[in-house]
């Protein structure tokens, strides 16, 4: 008895069996997602493949394994849209300079470290390298520099800093320390108070102190440093004495400064 044969595809594989594409696109979503004020509809399997949230959530006894409901109320639809796009079978979806910033937080949140990895080899390039001191004399022979943009640029850094530790983006990281000590080292007058609250905020958490501390405790007073660094960051009163020590350092050095 002749076996039928099926015909096979210049890839060598068997036609007449359908794909994986085309096996999970007969299959119904079976996972609603509410999202805020919407409702998403996703493939279990998907979601549990992605990420272990899902997969316990899914998997384990809990609420939402019965009723196969998921809810995130107090998120925005819109970024759930793009998070969950990225978790389609046979995705196109591709991480951006302009949507990294979203995307991280979720993917951190759900432990996809794929991709976190990939938005850490992307977002790195957000921040900027050291910046070059440009002073104005008080002699007035200098023209001004732009404070302003020297400035915000000094708050991109610092920002990058809190969210590539806050998000264990360790590529980002690192370089974004290495900016911030040569900037803290190199330009303390550069840091107006906004800065200083910042840098601050930054140093209550024990693993910043670890990469910062070093460089910062040289603006703080002698009769402080004997305090524990916990304590003496957490004093509401801190940034002020700090940021009066980092403007004044350079003056009384070289007697020059920002204006």
């Amino acid at each position: 008895m002749a076996m039928a044969h099926n015909k096979t595809n210049e890839l060598g594989v068997c036609a007449a069996l359908p794909s994986t594409k085309q096996r999970i696109l007969r299959e119904e979503p079976d996972v609603v997602i509410v999202v805020g004020d919407r409702e998403f509809l996703h493939y279990s399997q998907v979601l549990c493949l992605s990420s272990e949230y899902f997969d316990v959530a899914l998997n384990s006894g809990m609420r939402e394994s019965d009723s196969l409901k998921i809810s995130f109320p107090d998120e925005d639809p819109s970024e759930w849209e793009l998070f969950a796009s990225f978790m389609e079978p046979f995705s196109n979806a591709k991480i951006t300079k302009s949507n990294v910033e979203v995307l991280i937080p979720w993917f951190h949140r759900f432990g996809i470290k794929r991709m976190l990895h990939a938005c850490d080899r992307i977002y790195v390039d957000s921040v900027s390298p050291p910046l070059q001191r440009k002073y104005w004399k008080l002699d007035g022979h200098s023209s001004l520099p732009d404070i302003g943009n020297l400035r915000n640029r000094l708050r991109e850094l610092l920002h990058a800093y809190a969210f590539s530790a806050m998000y264990d983006l360790g590529i980002t990281k690192e370089r974004a320390t290495r900016a911030l000590l040569r900037q803290i080292a190199c330009a303390p007058d550069l840091f107006d108070l906004e800065a200083v609250a910042a840098l601050v905020a930054i140093l209550k958490h024990e693993e910043n102190r670890k990469d910062l501390w070093s460089s910062v405790k040289e603006y703080v007073p002698e009769d402080l440093k004997i305090e524990d660094p916990d304590c003496l960051v957490s004093n509401k009163l801190f940034p002020y004495v700090l940021h009066a020590e980092m403007q004044s350092h350079e003056t009384s050095q070289n007697g020059m400064h920002y204006a």
